[in-house]
């Protein structure tokens, strides 16, 4: 979808009035590297995992880092942000994916406290991790 669509589709998931009626509230926020104003990636964290999708396999919170500013610390800064975030508005424990051959986002998502707890193929077929991370633990908070 086009940026303009994306953004109005984002601004309407913010509020439970206007959110999709296939989706969850969610808050989305860009990242952006303060010396430079350049956008590093996106995260969104859903409030709850009311929806099939949400609850089998995209979790409470869903990262992205721009490729090319991978390998550079941002995606745990970005996740450590987004588990304060998660732990503001009420959540006790949050769930993550990924594809368990992510190694990055595996070893990100481990070192902010995630545990796995299955994994499985997902819609494509390609097996895929479920994390949880307790939001009260020292690491992450």
């Amino acid at each position: 979808m086009e940026f303009g669509e994306w953004l109005e589709k984002v601004e309407k998931n913010r509020n439970p009035e206007t959110v999709s009626k296939d989706w969850v509230v969610a808050d989305t926020f860009f990242a952006v590297r303060k010396t430079d104003g350049r956008i590093i990636g996106t995260v969104d964290i859903r409030h709850n995992l009311d929806n099939e999708f949400l609850s089998k396999y995209g979790g409470h919170i869903g990262y992205a880092v721009r490729p090319s500013e991978r390998r550079r610390g941002y995606a745990t800064q970005i996740l450590k942000m987004a588990l304060k975030h998660a732990k503001s508005i009420g959540l006790s424990s949050v769930m993550l994916g990924c594809y368990s051959d992510n190694l990055a986002s595996i070893r990100t998502i481990e070192k902010c406290g995630g545990v796995l707890a299955e994994t499985k193929p997902y819609l494509d077929g390609r097996p895929m991790n479920v994390y949880w991370i307790t939001l009260y633990n020292a690491e992450n908070t």
